[in-house]
């Protein structure tokens, strides 16, 4: 092998004939002939993508922008199951040459064309979590693992959490694991991380519960002040909230001194006769599950001024 990874093998079956005809004696092991030249095949395939994109056969057209992505059908086709279903499965042909896919974003995207042209891409750090979602999106292993395996050494308290919800989707233990003892020993800062709010609540939960979580009380409870203000009301209120005009922009706004629903909420003169009759008999628990963190933060080690504090945001009430 030379270092451009050509390398040349002759067969015995072959080579006799050559070596008498320049008059030199044959090897007489049997061998095979191997021509090999990745590395050519690989630029050849990732010019696809630039100089020599007019040979490409279909466009991607990627994100809110609609940026065109060129790409050769058959390459994406055979490299990942879901995309040949779209590309051609017959219910599929309606979209000829072209795909819109809005929900990716075109940088993220064109780095996987990269990867399923040539088997290569560089990819900037930031880019790596959606094209880890990308590629089990399309159920590209390869490209999953390279980016699971770089995630998983650069961990840093603003992705954690993203990362950790992703490593409870994808059922890896391993990954999961990693994630969940890098963010508690660095909570006090990854508790501050805005992707700290799409974590769900059962794992919140858990993290916030752990005896290795390392933060204290009250930045576990603003913690989970930052999570609950981003979560969706109860179904039975999501359709009839507006009626209150404000007063109900968080889960506890809606509940009395007695735990019950507030009068701003279901004194609703237009309701219909049903939903009205749920809603008066919808329980407290209920209404709070999404506050269900806030079992987790031990109020009697927070201090006279933090607990009216955190009575004034109204995430319990006065008897707390």
């Amino acid at each position: 092998w030379s270092s451009s990874g050509f390398g040349i093998f002759f067969d015995l079956d072959v080579a006799p004939a050559f070596f008498s005809l320049i008059g030199m004696p044959g090897p007489t092991a049997q061998t095979t002939a191997s021509i090999r030249d990745e590395a050519a095949v690989c630029s050849a395939l990732q010019r696809l993508l630039g100089s020599d994109h007019e040979l490409c056969d279909f466009t991607f057209i990627v994100g809110e922008q609609r940026e065109r992505l060129p790409a050769v059908r058959a390459i994406v086709a055979v490299r990942s199951a879901p995309l040949r279903a779209m590309l051609f499965d017959d219910k599929f042909r309606t979209c000829e040459r072209e795909l819109d896919l809005p929900q990716w974003t075109p940088r993220a995207f064109r780095h996987m064309l990269e990867f399923l042209h040539a088997g290569a891409a560089d990819v900037d750090a930031g880019t790596v979590l959606e094209l880890m979602q990308l590629a089990d999106f399309f159920q590209i292993d390869e490209l999953k693992c390279h980016c699971k395996a770089f995630l998983a050494e650069n961990l840093s308290p603003d992705n954690v959490a993203t990362l950790l919800t992703e490593a409870v989707r994808f059922n890896d233990e391993s990954l999961r694991t990693k994630c969940k003892e890098f963010f508690l020993a660095n909570a006090r800062v990854a508790l501050q991380s805005p992707s700290l709010c799409y974590l769900p609540e059962a794992l919140l939960c858990e993290l916030l519960s752990d005896n290795a979580l390392n933060a204290d009380e009250w930045g576990v409870y603003q913690a989970v002040k930052l999570w609950s203000e981003v979560q969706p009301l109860p179904p039975l209120l999501q359709q009839h909230v507006w009626v209150a005009k404000g007063s109900c922009s968080s889960p506890a706004a809606c509940l009395d001194e007695r735990g019950a629903l507030a009068p701003a909420v279901v004194a609703t003169g237009d309701l219909e006769d049903q939903a009205d009759v749920e809603l008066r008999h919808a329980s407290a628990a209920q209404i709070t599950r999404a506050m269900g963190p806030l079992r987790c933060v031990r109020l009697g080690q927070l201090s006279v001024e933090q607990l009216r504090l955190v009575r004034a945001d109204g995430l319990i009430n006065e008897a707390a």
